[in-house]
């Protein structure tokens, strides 16, 4: 749009020295003049856009008027720059010199000439005040689409950090739940054995009693181990299937399952998360709680995905996360994902897990 402006202007100037130089009625100091206000305008457009230069135009056209009247015609270019600087007050100079000169026809001429070049002038720089306006607009979209995609890229990171450091929390948990609860069975179990084996000749009663115990533990050893590496099976069905599979292959108990809400919101590392602490929380009600029903509850919210688990069970006086029934690891999980576990062992007991989640537009 601003070459729009400058092609304007320099046609408008060759055509009028055009017209001077082939004249021969032009006295000799016209052209010189002429050529001076042009090196002016290229100054102008090309190297110093100063108001100074205009104030030097001027000065020249009034003098090339006081000389030939007809310089006057170069006022509609000192116009155009006028009004692109928002000077709408210089049209009042040539004007008066118009009325001046006592050329009624001329002033015609001159009055149209200046009107269109003001006109002109007004609608390139409006124009061109609404193509900054717009690429201003792009460049800021450019770069709001930039720092999204930063952002993005971010966020896919910071994901897998959290993915990776929720894997290395949960094998830490197994490793530990494994190290604390078979490790210790095994060692109960080989003791009670070896007190078996001391005792097989002194008191043969005894030593079958003991080996019967350390048998009895072994199954039960046997049975944790199976929840252990149950824990850390590949899930083969995802979502809430997946949830609904783990309820399903529970044999303890009668289950009452409900589920409310959008389950498309819930992400796949969250669903890991909730299909742990579920099978978390069933194994315990198997070994602890000797509850006959369960209720569980999973629904997703605006900002947030709640599961409920209840039993009718003994319940549990003293709670605490540091030790037994795994609900160390289970808040460990839930927090790494910015969530909250609470739980409650009075009349039974309550686990529930909150997990944040996104909200849609």
């Amino acid at each position: 749009m601003k070459e729009l402006g400058k092609g304007f202007k320099i046609g408008y100037l060759f055509i009028l020295l055009g017209l001077v130089v082939t004249t021969e009625s032009v006295e000799n100091p016209v052209p010189l003049l002429m050529i001076g206000f042009v090196l002016l305008q290229l100054v102008y457009e090309k190297y110093l856009a100063h108001k100074g230069l205009l104030a030097l135009q001027l000065l020249l056209l009034l003098y090339g008027v006081s000389i030939a009247p007809y310089m006057v015609l170069l006022f509609p270019l000192w116009v155009y720059d006028m009004v692109q600087l928002k000077q709408p007050w210089g049209l009042l100079i040539p004007m008066a010199l118009g009325i001046y000169l006592e050329d009624l026809e001329g002033f015609w001429i001159l009055l149209l000439l200046i009107s269109t070049t003001a006109f002109a002038s007004y609608g390139i720089s409006t124009l061109l005040e609404k193509e900054q306006g717009l690429q201003g607009s792009f460049d800021e979209e450019r770069r709001l689409r930039y720092q999204l995609e930063k952002q993005k890229r971010d966020l896919i990171r910071s994901n897998k950090q959290v993915q990776a450091l929720t894997e290395a929390a949960e094998r830490n948990r197994i490793a530990g739940e494994i190290h604390d609860n078979v490790g210790h069975e095994i060692a109960g179990v080989l003791m009670q054995l070896e007190v078996g084996e001391k005792l097989l000749e002194k008191d043969p009663a005894l030593s079958k009693k003991s080996i019967i115990q350390a048998r009895e533990k072994l199954a039960n050893t046997l049975i944790l181990l199976r929840n252990t590496v149950h824990n850390l099976r590949p899930k083969e069905k995802s979502g809430l299937q997946y949830l609904k599979e783990i309820i399903r292959d529970f044999e303890y108990g009668s289950i009452h399952f409900e589920h409310f809400g959008d389950f498309n919101r819930v992400s796949s590392l969250q669903y890991e998360v909730l299909g742990s602490n579920l099978k978390e929380a069933l194994t315990n009600i198997q070994k602890y709680s000797r509850a006959e029903n369960i209720i569980i509850k999973i629904e997703v919210m605006e900002k947030l995905v709640r599961m409920y688990i209840k039993d009718d069970g003994i319940g549990c006086k003293t709670l605490s996360f540091n030790r037994g029934m795994g609900l160390k690891g289970m808040k460990e999980r839930v927090e790494n994902l910015g969530g909250h576990l609470s739980v409650d062992g009075k009349d039974g007991f309550l686990v529930v897990t909150i997990l944040p989640i996104e909200k849609t537009s």
